[in-house]
């Protein structure tokens, strides 16, 4: 077995351990919250936290990051950080202040962990000619297991031992990545160097790029946050049998990745980013009529087929229309603009959804906003042969 073979599959492990510690805790942070008797307006003021944090954090990090190697070290140290204050949470887990303060630590460590992880990834594969959703298929084919295993465990005791399976993993993932063979940076410039920032505001595609993917995937991510309690408060759906829907869209991801990998190269990128975004708009305006259970729960696979299309074309782009020393910034900013987004999303989500006949209205706003990502994707897919500062041929 050669080197990079052996390296992959410590980057295989790592995405294996990593989303089987999140799929551990969450998955069940509304639960959680929900069960500690807060009202979904005050879940919400929890729940943006996150996105909040992201904002602030992400562009920090994008601007002190020396460097792709750099990133790995932080994204470490940031894993041990969220470790620790997850088992913190179970601890004060009544007062919403020190709820708040806790949830305020693992966003602050949590938030940007996936960015730097992502591209490091992308580098890595990158400068070995290896497709990067190969490695990330693994931290998919985790969560559908894990998730069940942890609702198992759950039910059976308490929140306490899924929180500390999560802190531990965490701890592991931490130290895999510390385990990696630092990127050959002496034989590639582009990782030696540091993120070029003003070459990244001059490209107008990354403006088109982080509007299509926020609106489309901030948007499913946003409305998702009420997911469990669209199931709990419309269907009568406990804990348990909501995981078990959650089960089928992670599996629907999977096996849709899967074909990816056989048929992907065929189609147009573009079209595949077109199809994530309906697949999203029929999902709500299913869950807006509020059909019966059996269609909205088929309904619900949808999620998995645009988680699917996002994974599998999000990098294949955004290596396409920027340089690799600003792939992790140009992510870090994406995101950061994301995170007000969400923001907005779930609180005005918080309060719509605090009755429960409303939640069709949060759904017909999931739809509209997707609609709007559409437009943004004439400008890329008019111009995929152009070049323009950090474009390039795709």
């Amino acid at each position: 077995m050669n080197e990079n073979k052996k390296e992959i599959i410590k980057y295989d492990f790592l995405y294996y351990i990593r989303y089987t510690g999140d799929a551990f805790f969450y998955p069940f942070v509304w639960f959680f919250f929900n069960s500690l008797g807060y009202q979904n307006s005050q879940i919400s003021y929890i729940l943006l936290i996150a996105p909040a944090v992201s904002f602030f954090v992400n562009p920090f990090w994008s601007i002190v990051s020396k460097n792709a190697n750099s990133n790995k070290i932080i994204g470490g140290i940031f894993s041990v950080i969220e470790a620790v204050a997850i088992v913190l949470l179970i601890y004060f887990n009544a007062p919403l202040y020190l709820a708040i303060i806790v949830f305020l630590i693992i966003s602050i460590a949590g938030q940007p962990f996936y960015i730097l992880l992502d591209g490091y990834t992308v580098n890595f594969c990158t400068e070995i000619k290896y497709e990067y959703t190969k490695i990330r298929i693994f931290g998919s084919i985790s969560y559908t297991v894990a998730t069940l295993i942890a609702a198992i465990l759950i039910n059976r005791m308490d929140y306490t031992i899924s929180f500390y399976v999560a802190g531990g993993l965490f701890i592991l993932t931490s130290v895999i990545m510390f385990l990696l063979r630092p990127l050959e940076s002496s034989s590639n410039t582009e990782i030696a160097q540091k993120a070029d920032l003003k070459l990244l505001f001059k490209n107008k595609y990354f403006y088109f790029f982080s509007l299509v993917f926020i609106l489309w995937i901030s948007t499913q991510t946003s409305i998702d946050s009420y997911l469990g309690g669209f199931f709990k408060d419309i269907y009568s759906y406990d804990r348990s049998q909501y995981m078990y829907i959650m089960f089928g869209f992670i599996l629907t991801e999977v096996i849709v990745i899967m074909l990816l990998f056989k048929f992907g190269e065929k189609i147009n990128v573009i079209l595949i980013v077109l199809l994530g975004m309906f697949a999203n708009i029929l999902r709500y305006f299913l869950n807006f009529l509020q059909l019966p259970v059996p269609v909205i729960i088929i309904a619900s696979m949808l999620r998995g087929i645009s988680m699917s299309f996002y994974i599998y074309s999000y990098f294949r782009i955004l290596k396409k229309i920027v340089k690799q020393r600003n792939i992790t910034a140009a992510n870090l900013i994406t995101n950061s603009v994301a995170s007000v987004y969400r923001v907005s999303v779930i609180l005005a989500g918080g309060y719509i959804a605090n009755d429960p006949s409303n939640y069709k209205y949060l759904f017909l706003i999931g739809i509209i906003l997707t609609v709007v990502g559409t437009i943004f994707i004439v400008p890329l897919a008019k111009n995929r042969e152009s070049v323009n500062y950090d474009v390039g041929n795709w």
